[in-house]
């Protein structure tokens, strides 16, 4: 390879290495994706060390969706609760990249006649302004299938 070819190449590696921190910290911040992955640039410019809790409920149709009933854990079967156990760490490392369309198809059958299923995410975080322990609440209803299939909306 010639000398030209080596610079350029050298110059792009080194580029990409000056510009990736701020990219990836950015990606953090709006993603919520965990500050620790993706090669860990964001891990001391981000301070959101992530648990994501999730609770499940059976709603009725009225508007806003009444939600009384709970859903336990206890109440699903095994492997529906290895599979959100695994939901929860893979949205606590992926944030909002990691859809919740699989898991509320697979929670579908626990509706039991009701027409929506809300879940719950519960994004406990530290504040960097106030040093305490924060939490975000997003609630998110799926509607059960129909003829134009299930569909997941963000409340």
């Amino acid at each position: 390879m010639p000398t030209a070819s080596k610079r350029r190449v050298l110059a792009a590696f080194v580029t990409v290495l000056m510009i990736w921190p701020a990219f990836h910290f950015a990606l953090a911040r709006t993603l919520k994706i965990h500050p620790w992955g993706l090669a860990g640039w964001a891990m001391y410019a981000v301070y959101r060390p992530r648990v994501v809790g999730i609770a499940l409920w059976r709603c009725d149709g009225a508007t806003p969706p009444g939600c009384h009933d709970p859903i336990r854990v206890s109440d699903l079967s095994p492997s529906q609760q290895m599979r959100l156990a695994r939901f929860s760490r893979e949205r606590a490392a992926w944030g909002s990249l990691r859809p919740l369309d699989d898991i509320a198809n697979d929670l579908a059958p626990q509706m039991r006649g009701s027409s929506v299923l809300r879940i719950t995410l519960a994004d406990a975080y530290l504040d960097s302004s106030t040093h305490r322990i924060r939490q975000t609440l997003e609630d998110f209803d799926f509607q059960g299938s129909n003829e134009t299939g299930s569909r997941l909306r963000r409340r």
